[in-house]
């Protein structure tokens, strides 16, 4: 099946078990945390790229003062209108688009959102992304991105949920090298163009294992950030953000 097919049986038959998932909701409102944390002014416009089901973009809606929202999926973006609504949030506004054909006005966001998608990309669709998004950028304006990394130590392991893989993960999708991700931002103008890495293993796992006991979630937490706070290990992390800024008009 193709991506597209592939994203719509996903929201049909997948994420209704993971939303139940009280570490799968973790992962997320850990992830909001991180993004909120760079965002680059009070109460910012921004743009969401790939947003799926807005289950991001509704925990972020309290720190910004508009989020539009496009996904190419349609049964995704049913979804995420729904959640809007019942969330009852006027400051975000959902539709489905390809964010390679949009035509935003430039200078229209101070952050561009794009969670979990690069790694559905061919290589020239990514710097398609990136270099159109710098566009839509505010001088000072941040993008921020969260993806697999290539040399991730779960990834040895991949052997042991192999089937779960086949199931979760559509086939146009691949891990990314940090280094190459990272010079795609600095070739589209990007500055302060920073790595971070986010979880060590809790995301896949909360993938693989969303019936996970909620009792022993603040230690599995615990375990995660201990082992991305070690400076040798954290480059196996599962999970790295880039944090890219748009130079301000004084070139800074």
């Amino acid at each position: 099946m193709n991506e597209l097919e592939f994203e719509d049986q996903f929201y049909r038959e997948h994420l209704p078990r993971l939303l139940r998932s009280a570490l799968f909701r973790r992962v997320d409102e850990r992830k909001c945390a991180f993004i909120a944390g760079r965002l680059a002014c009070a109460g910012p416009s921004i743009l969401s790229i790939g947003c799926g089901d807005a289950r991001k973009e509704t925990l972020l809606a309290r720190h910004a003062s508009r989020i539009v929202g496009v996904d190419i999926c349609g049964r995704a973006v049913q979804l995420a209108s729904d959640r809007v609504r019942c969330a009852g949030l006027s400051n975000v506004r959902v539709f489905r688009g390809d964010a390679l054909k949009e035509r935003f006005e430039p200078g229209t966001f101070d952050a561009v959102l794009a969670i979990g998608l690069l790694h559905h990309l061919t290589q020239r669709e990514s710097e398609a992304i990136v270099r159109r998004s710098f566009t839509w950028l505010r001088s000072g304006g941040v993008m921020v991105t969260n993806d697999p990394q290539r040399f991730r130590l779960v990834g040895l392991f991949r052997g042991l949920y192999a089937e779960a893989c086949r199931e979760m993960k559509s086939a146009t999708e691949h891990d990314l090298d940090v280094g190459a991700t990272c010079a795609l931002f600095k070739a589209a103008g990007f500055e302060r163009v920073v790595c971070r890495y986010t979880d060590f293993f809790l995301d896949p796992f909360a993938w693989l294992y969303p019936g996970f006991p909620s009792a022993f979630i603040p230690g599995l937490v615990a375990l995660d950030s201990l082992l991305l706070g070690l400076p040798g290990l954290r480059r196996l992390a599962s999970h790295f953000s880039v944090v890219a800024v748009k130079p301000g008009a004084d070139g800074r």
